[in-house]
């Protein structure tokens, strides 16, 4: 990069929804990347098509992947980068299904830096930085520590090092009411032999409107939302998935 060049910053957002929460954040990012003077390509995988990494060892050969798809197109964007941007939701501990297919596609990479055949000069290499940005509801009780795994092993074969991690859990989050679905409760360990028909309340442990109390234990509402007791509905309009939030 010139000395005087704008920084090359690839955006990337990792939500297979268009509109999501991701995306609004990646919009918001965008925009004060380039308000701070940095040039910035946006990749959003919802707008693409990624089939998965089929294991085929092609790219010992010219170190490139064979399927064309729209994995190519990110293949120069990261080439061309200084660094990236990556906003990614949470799924289960982990990436989205489908952008664990962009991370595996990374694997000529691997092959030209690491593998077999490889042909670079790791020890002069400046490893470029990558920015993970973390977007989720919060209802994991495990957190997202699988997510920075696989993110600083997939990037770190491309030449790229896990420099700072944004944690956005619960942004753009609206607040929301759950309620039961008409079950009776009365033989549940869970909540202590109490049952409730209907109830609605917040996700934050406070106290439910109408009704009784339940004691403010997030993961016991998230664990029956898990066994399709508990739905969980926004206070205004749309909806509102607590796990598939990205």
């Amino acid at each position: 990069m010139a000395k005087d060049a704008p920084k090359r910053s690839l955006l990337i957002c990792g939500s297979p929804r268009m509109s999501g929460v991701s995306a609004r954040y990646a919009d918001l990012l965008a925009d004060d990347l380039e308000a701070k003077g940095a040039s910035v390509s946006r990749w959003d995988l919802a707008r693409k098509n990624v089939a998965g990494c089929i294991g085929c060892e092609g790219g010992r050969g010219d170190f490139s992947c064979i399927i064309e798809d729209d994995m190519q197109e990110l293949y120069a964007l990261i080439d061309a980068a200084d660094e990236i941007q990556l906003v990614c939701p949470v799924y289960f501990s982990g990436p989205t299904g489908q952008f664990k297919c962009v991370l595996d596609r990374l694997q000529p990479y691997w092959e030209r830096r690491i593998g077999p055949c490889a042909c670079h000069d790791r020890a002069s290499e400046v490893k470029r930085p990558v920015v993970l940005h973390v977007i989720g509801a919060g209802g994991d009780p495990f957190g997202y520590e699988p997510l920075l795994t696989i993110v600083k092993s997939a990037f770190g074969s491309a030449g790229f090092f896990l420099a700072d991690v944004v944690d956005r859990i619960g942004w753009g989050r609206k607040k929301a009411r759950c309620s039961f679905r008409g079950r009776a409760l009365s033989d549940s360990s869970l909540l202590g032999g109490y049952g409730w028909p209907t109830m609605h309340g917040s996700l934050s442990g406070e106290a439910f409107e109408g009704g009784e109390i339940l004691p403010p234990c997030r993961e016991t509402l998230l664990l029956l939302a898990y066994c399709g007791i508990l739905e969980f509905v926004p206070s205004r309009c749309g909806a509102l998935n607590s796990f598939y939030y990205g």
